[in-house]
């Protein structure tokens, strides 16, 4: 059986990395595409305890307590999960992964790391773990202004969580630029999205670059773009 193929969506708060990983999963599934869709944090013990502290519900949580939280939720997510879905030969579209984790905790105000040691960092603590970080076939970054990202969460409405205060999401957004521009393609191929298309252009753009990843997929979807020109400065 070929193996699956692991697609990571990433960018700040707002940018669409949700509604992008269940668009792409409703699309590929009505082209009869053997696709799963997750998240991090997952819906887990320790994802869900993840979540109540980014909403504050316990108060101030050391920076290496989440560190560690994040990667425990992780580690069990891609053994117990992902890697069995990739040997079942299925598409596996992530709605965030180790990306966040790195440059967020690379703008914490208790530690300032380069986004390079943080990662070589969180490798380390795997491989203590007899655990490789397994890396995605593709990485696609929603590039989006930070004005949108700010009114999107605002629209989207609910309880602030710690790090959507817009004078972090501005570090977020300068982190994510640095990743993807500068270090992401030494591992991954990425695709940069720009983040104020239309929803289904956003869609189509994406999908058209995770087609070309499947040696399985022959059908290509309709209003789906052509082969990617590299010269094209949103991919």
């Amino acid at each position: 059986m070929e193996k699956g193929k692991l697609v990571v969506i990433e960018g700040a708060d707002g940018a669409g990395t949700t509604s992008q990983t269940m668009a792409l999963k409703e699309l590929f599934e009505s082209q009869s595409v053997d696709v799963v869709a997750s998240f991090e944090p997952t819906d887990g013990p320790i994802g869900k305890l993840i979540r109540e502290h980014l909403r504050g519900e316990h108060g101030e949580v050391d920076q290496e307590v989440m560190k560690l939280l994040f990667r425990a939720d992780r580690l069990e997510h891609v053994t117990k999960k992902i890697m069995p879905w990739l040997d079942e030969g299925k598409l596996v579209i992530l709605d965030r992964y180790y990306p966040s984790t790195v440059i967020y905790q690379s703008i914490s105000p208790k530690r300032e790391q380069r986004l390079e040691a943080l990662r070589g960092e969180m490798q380390r603590t795997y491989q203590k773990m007899a655990f490789e970080l397994l890396e995605p076939d593709l990485f696609i970054y929603i590039d989006t202004p930070l004005e949108v990202c700010a009114e999107r969460r605002r629209k989207r409405g609910g309880q602030e969580e710690v790090f959507e205060k817009d004078s972090f999401q501005w570090k977020v957004s300068m982190g994510y630029r640095e990743w993807f521009g500068r270090f992401a393609p030494k591992i991954s191929s990425v695709c940069t999205v720009n983040g104020v298309m239309s929803k289904e252009e956003i869609r189509d753009h994406c999908a058209n670059r995770i087609m070309w990843l499947l040696p399985w997929y022959r059908k290509p979807a309709e209003n789906v773009y052509p082969p990617h020109d590299p010269s094209d400065p949103v991919g």
